[in-house]
């Protein structure tokens, strides 16, 4: 299932791109004061970051980073749509664990073939988001950050076992010293 099917067709005809040297909150300050977007349209602080995100994930940029891209095999296909965190341990490299889900944490990841989008809150409030490229070979996934806030560092690559049973897709791995597993249900 892709998000393209709860958009309006012109919605997702039209693409535009923008690049902000900005902090979220300034853009949506600034959009707001130009009378472009009025406060009721905004569900949240979470949803400009969200739609700057979907933004960055549909674009290709003159010299935007590039992430090693490759055939998406394997469980690639049944990746493709959007998904929402139902749990998430991470054992850091100092033995600190980490273990979380709902309503604390709450994250949507959507995927879309090449390029991933997430969007986490912490206690509803706005925490940290990543957009790149993902590849899937067998059951091996690796996600590459292109554009992120927060503890996310561009570049970086995060790599997974993933297993898919129905609607859970489930993740062990990460990068570097810090190991994660995460639980993904995913959103009808």
């Amino acid at each position: 299932m892709l998000i393209d099917e709860y958009l309006p067709r012109w919605d997702v005809r039209e693409r535009h791109q923008a690049r902000v040297a900005a902090p979220p909150e300034t853009v949506h300050d600034a959009l707001v004061e130009t009378n472009l977007v009025t406060p009721a349209m905004i569900v949240g602080r979470a949803l400009l970051p969200l739609l700057l995100l979907l933004g960055a994930c549909a674009s290709t940029g003159a010299g935007a980073t590039r992430a090693p891209s490759g055939p998406v095999r394997g469980l690639g296909p049944a990746l493709v749509g959007t998904w929402e965190l139902v749990s998430t341990r991470v054992t850091r490299g100092d033995g600190t664990l980490l273990d979380e889900r709902a309503p604390t944490v709450r994250a949507l990841k959507i995927l879309n073939g090449t390029h991933y989008s997430l969007v986490t809150l912490r206690n509803g409030v706005f925490a940290r988001a990543a957009t790149g490229r993902y590849r899937v070979v067998g059951d091996s996934y690796a996600e590459t950050i292109e554009l992120a806030s927060g503890r996310f560092a561009e570049g970086r690559t995060y790599t997974f076992k993933i297993r898919v049973d129905g609607d859970r897709w489930a993740t062990d791995g990460g990068n570097g010293a810090d190991r994660i597993h995460e639980v993904w249900r995913r959103v009808p």
